[in-house]
């Protein structure tokens, strides 16, 4: 799943204000070439990667952030697309509950907007 906002804040202020809405104090940030601005934050779970970087992806005229949640794919967990599905929606709900800003979301190639 893929959730999109904005913020005029730089990636580390917004990476502290997601992952501390999802009760995560410490989570990894990496450099790859791969991601727009270099710099990304991560943290796992469950097996799920949960990854905040500056969007790239779509929409990127709209939204300048987007959290990807996924499978881990360096994680020894096993998991099958329900428990994927299920842990994205929670991180979903759990910012929806705790963050007061426009939340858009990509599901099944269709965005849904304003989620909030």
């Amino acid at each position: 799943m893929r959730i999109f906002f904005n913020s005029d804040a730089d990636i580390g202020q917004v990476a502290k204000l997601i992952f501390e809405a999802l009760g995560i104090g410490s989570f990894w940030e990496g450099d790859s070439h791969n991601v727009l601005g270099g710099t990304y934050n991560s943290y796992s779970i469950f097996g799920i990667n949960i990854k905040l970087e500056l969007n790239s992806y779509d929409y990127e005229d709209t939204y300048r952030f987007m959290l990807c949640v996924k499978k881990d794919m360096i994680s020894s967990l096993k998991i099958d697309m329900d428990i994927e599905n299920k842990v994205s929606e929670i991180v979903l709900r759990v910012l929806q509950y705790n963050l007061n800003i426009p939340i858009a979301v990509e599901k099944n190639g269709e965005l849904l907007v304003d989620l909030t």
